[in-house]
């Protein structure tokens, strides 16, 4: 049985079902620092890094994305255990098995970023079963396969 996914952000500033703040509390900060994102995994079927998790994060939402260079997929060495460029505190964009700690969901959400913008930039946020997706295969210790 396939158990139900579950991928939850949650919003110390904020309750309820938006993402909006209550009316007296001030904005977040750009950095997301006052969020932070759980992860459920919660499947049991195979990510496949090639055909599951590249086609979604392999674009951007045009030019001005990833050092003005559109790229067609991520290769796979450069997520895995890499540094994430924009922190100094040797966050790693994908860290297998811990995607509560990965880099590349929280800058997909826009929470807890060292720097910038929620990805893509210029793009449309992905949804909620994309999401899923790249957790459910972090969560899995994030194959090459």
């Amino acid at each position: 049985m396939r158990k139900r996914s579950c991928l939850a952000l949650v919003v110390a500033a904020a309750c309820g079902g938006n993402d909006r703040s209550p009316p007296d509390s001030p904005p977040p900060d750009a950095s997301g620092s006052d969020a932070a994102i759980m992860i459920n995994c919660s499947t049991t079927t195979a990510m496949s890094f090639r055909t599951d998790i590249a086609p979604l994060i392999g674009h951007c939402g045009g030019e001005g994305c990833h050092g003005g260079i559109t790229l067609m997929t991520w290769p796979y060495q450069a997520l895995i255990n890499v540094p994430a460029a924009d922190c100094t505190d040797g966050r790693v964009i994908v860290k297998p098995g811990d995607a509560t700690n990965s880099y590349l969901l929280q800058k997909l959400a826009g929470v807890q970023m060292c720097s910038g913008v929620r990805m893509p930039r210029l793009g449309t946020p992905l949804s909620d079963a994309s999401m899923q997706k790249i957790a459910d295969w972090i969560c899995q210790g994030a194959p090459n396969n």
